[in-house]
């Protein structure tokens, strides 16, 4: 069915909307704790979106763009010291007191946001792994003794996950 330009202004206005109060609804649930681990996705999972919303057709994985991005926009506005939304409180502490925060201050300030940002990184990743890792064990019923069924168990790559972003994150204090 085609749609005049004033029409599908409207809709693609009200679908955006719809997706923008629904993000901001899950990061509301998300700060108040309310929101589930489980709907959290990180780079295999948005693979995965996209190759189904690709072939349901161009528009479906147009709109899966635009939610993305909108996505991002939003979470780049979070007060997140790395982002947009964590550069505007240092600001706001200069303008009230008038004390410009030092480059070491700065620099710590930034570290947190980047370690935050890993951690976040992390934790979806080892999401998307977990996924991956039920629906192969779905489809694979372990048998006694299995060797792979061991190494897919998510759980036990935990620690060494935290270990290796803990390392990151020296190595990245260390050259600051």
């Amino acid at each position: 069915v085609r749609k005049g330009i004033r029409s599908a202004a409207s809709l693609g206005y009200r679908r955006l909307s719809e997706d923008l109060e629904q993000l901001l609804g899950f990061i509301r649930k998300a700060i108040q704790g309310k929101a589930s681990a489980d709907s959290v996705g990180g780079p295999i999972m948005i693979y995965q979106i996209s190759s189904e919303a690709a072939r349901q057709g161009f528009e479906v994985l147009i709109f899966l763009i635009i939610q993305i991005n909108l996505s991002l926009f939003l979470f780049n506005l979070l007060p997140i010291p790395v982002f947009d939304g964590g550069q505007i409180y240092p600001v706001i502490f200069e303008m009230l007191t008038g004390i410009k925060p030092s480059k070491k201050f700065m620099r710590i300030w930034q570290m947190i946001g980047i370690g935050l940002v890993l951690l976040l990184l992390a934790f979806t990743t080892f999401n998307d792994i977990r996924r991956m890792s039920v629906k192969w064990i779905i489809f694979h019923p372990p048998l006694e003794g299995d060797f792979l069924c061991y190494y897919f168990n998510m759980f036990e790559l935990l620690p060494i996950v935290i270990v290796i972003l803990g390392l990151s994150l020296l190595v990245f204090i260390h050259e600051a």
